[in-house]
């Protein structure tokens, strides 16, 4: 490790030791220097390794309690899109298209239904798509035009 870090590190290993926080007596042959330099970065290593798993840990929760009260609270918002057919440019109708609420991390749909897909809650997103979109679509006034949903094949396989 001391020859892997030393070309950038412009100071002594009695620095790099002050650095990690080591404030022991270093004298004696190289290994024992190199060895306690090892152990010390293993051991910060280690600490990183553990701050990140939990603080990631921290993260999945949080989403998954965002994700949880979106579909409790049926929180999603359905936008229509016009669908023409190119030759006569007739209206055939609309299309339906899901996203998260605005104020939450799943305001994009991708991000929504690839969680859904990870938790495997795809099925209970798909049915409150379906339903928020057909309700919504009727009291839109957008009738007597078609609705067009799009759904999974891994939801129209249930």
């Amino acid at each position: 490790l001391k020859t892997l870090f030393l070309p950038f590190l412009p100071f002594s290993s009695q620095a790099l030791h002050e650095l990690l926080g080591y404030d022991g007596w270093i004298a004696g042959p190289l290994e024992i220097d190199r060895m306690r330099v090892e152990r010390l970065v293993y051991r910060a290593l280690r600490e990183a390794v553990t701050v990140a798993t939990t603080k990631e840990r921290e993260r999945q929760s949080l989403l998954h309690d965002a994700f949880n009260e979106i579909l409790r609270k049926r929180r999603i918002r359905t936008v229509y899109q016009p669908v023409f057919d190119l030759n006569t440019m007739e209206l055939l109708g609309h299309e339906a298209l899901t996203r998260g609420p605005l104020d939450s991390p799943f305001e994009s749909p991708d991000l929504l239904f690839q969680f859904a897909a990870e938790h495997e809650a795809t099925w209970d997103l798909e049915q409150l798509c379906l339903e928020s979109s057909a309700r919504r679509f009727r009291r839109g006034g957008c009738r007597p035009s078609r609705l067009f949903s799009t759904s999974g094949t891994r939801s129209c396989s249930r």
